[in-house]
This record gives C-alpha cells, structure tokens and sequence, in this order.
C-alpha cells in the first residue's frame, strides 16, 4: 500500500526534524494557540497579509484581540493574536527553552504550517522582543514591524513589583485559596494579595485576567509561573541576536511617559533596524494601547495603509 503524505504534512514534519538549520535553535518549536479577528460585516480580503499581534509578559491573546478586530475592519486583511509559550493556551515548556530564539521559531512554525510566506507583525514589550528577534533572524518572511512600547536594544527598565519574592507569591496565591472557592470569589482573594505589593490597580486586574477554573474545579494561573520566573531572572528578554540589522519597514509606537523607549535611544536602534520610523503617543505609559486606544489604532492603520510593499 502506497501512503500518500500531502505538502502540508511534509512541510511540517520536514520543519520540525530539521529545526538545528532552519529554526536557529537547539529547542523545539511549539504550536501557538491564537484567535482570528472576525468583526462583523467585513469582508476580509485573503490576498493581502496577514498581522500577527503578540502580547506582553504575563499577557494572552485575549488581551489585543480587541484590537485586532478593530484594526482588521479597516485594512480588510486578517488579523490574529496569539498566546507566547508559556502563556495561556500556548504550550508550557521548562524555562529554559524559552530565550528569544526558541520563541521567535514557534512564529515561523505557525506561518510554515499554515503556508504564509510572509506577513505584518505587531509586538508589545515581551511580544515586540519575540518579533524584533523573528525580523532578525528570518527577515525576508517579514513585511512590516511593528513594535509597541518597546525597542530591541539589551537595556530594559527594572519592573518594580517583580522582586525576588514576586513568583512565590503568585504560587502561594493559589495554594493558599480556601476550597470550593469559585473563579469571581478567588479572583478578588488574589486581587487582595497582589494589591499589597504591586501599586498600580490597573496591572493587579490585569493579573486577574489570568486566573481560570479547570474542568475539576481548581483555580490556576494561564501562564507558567517558573518558566516565567527563569526568562526574567535570566534577563532571556534582554537577549537578542542583532548581528544582521533588520533593513525592512518598522514602526515603534511609544509611550511619553513610558521607559521602555527613549529618544536618546533612538540612533542606537536606527543602527540595527534602518528603516525605523519614531512615534509618540503624549500623556501615556507602557500600556499606550490601553490609555489611548483609538489613537493607537489611527496610527498602527496609518503605517500599514501608506508602507504598501
């Protein structure tokens, strides 16, 4: 009997055994969860390519999906949001196959399996490192850049509330929850424990968002909480390949009261991605697309409509 393997089958499985060329990492590539944008009474033109978004540390695909719908119904091409490893509904992995290589090829995996050659990216903080890596590393399968409060030079803000003790807390917020607890009752206990050493409510909520209940009944977090604790105590963020600039479109997109990027910063970054463009959003930190939206949304629109490869 004659078994038949179709191209989609043998670009995977070709991909994944032949990752230590193609992959540009000794970890192996995941699959990542994601959700496509579907605003309605839209017709979305297939031709053109696709935006992938990226969340943040801590973060999941839920968190720019609103975005993406909104954004997808004024440039018609499809747009996804998707869960990092380690995150969410992506898989967990031990922390140390977690640098930005190994997550940047869980990118190339996704576009490879569902045959896109190439697309437009979109990354805040943690997601814009994972991208500026896939740029670097695979820049012919990029079209446009787009980074969201965040550059790919190695200095990055301390982040007060992740102290040393920081990841312990999160366990014990669960471990210590009484039982029969359900999800609305353990999300204002754990509301009231990260409030104690994390300042701003709007971060403590977006903790919160985190928090689910399985199909037994167990209140857990959907990130993993110590492959998350070895990438920020490793500084694995800070760690990006930039032996090649990326020479192709990008845009960053940054807060004016945010530290994350600076203008003092920005002939160091030009060194490295040439044809970056610089825009401020006035009066915001590091979550610019949350503060000011609409304005956010008007101007990642305005990039992708005029740098028309």
């Amino acid at each position: 009997m004659m078994i038949q393997i179709n191209f989609r089958s043998r670009l995977i499985v070709g991909n994944y055994f032949r990752q230590s060329i193609r992959y540009r990492s000794d970890k192996l590539p995941v699959p990542l969860s994601f959700v496509k944008a579907q605003p309605k009474s839209v017709s979305i033109d297939i031709n053109k390519k696709p935006l992938l978004s990226f969340h943040g540390l801590f973060g999941s695909k839920i968190n720019l999906r609103s975005l993406m719908n909104q954004i997808c119904t004024r440039t018609k091409q499809p747009c996804y949001s998707f869960d990092l490893r380690n995150h969410g509904e992506s898989p967990h992995v031990d922390g140390d196959k977690s640098d930005m290589n190994a997550m940047a090829s869980d990118i190339l995996l996704w576009m490879d399996t569902n045959q896109i050659d190439r697309a437009d990216l979109l990354g805040h903080s943690l997601g814009g490192r994972v991208i500026s890596q896939f740029a670097f590393d695979w820049p012919d399968r990029v079209d446009r850049l787009i980074l969201v409060d965040i550059s790919p030079l190695p200095t990055l803000p301390k982040i007060d509330f992740l102290t040393e003790n920081f990841f312990d807390l999160l366990e014990d917020c669960i471990k210590q929850l009484p039982a029969q607890m359900n999800l609305s009752q353990a999300r204002q206990h754990v509301r009231t424990r990260l409030i104690e050493v994390i300042s701003n409510t709007f971060i403590v909520d977006f903790f919160l968002l985190n928090l689910y209940q399985d199909k037994n009944g167990k209140i857990k977090w959907r990130f993993n909480t110590r492959a998350l604790e070895m990438l920020v105590r490793n500084r694995m963020a800070h760690q990006l390949d930039t032996n090649k600039p990326f020479n192709g479109k990008s845009l960053i997109i940054y807060g004016e009261q945010s530290d994350y990027v600076r203008p003092d910063q920005f002939d160091q970054i030009r060194m490295i991605m040439p044809n970056v463009q610089f825009v401020n959003i006035a009066n915001t930190g590091h979550y610019l697309h949350v503060e000011k939206t609409q304005q956010f949304i008007d101007i990642v629109v305005d990039f992708l409509k005029k740098s028309i490869s």
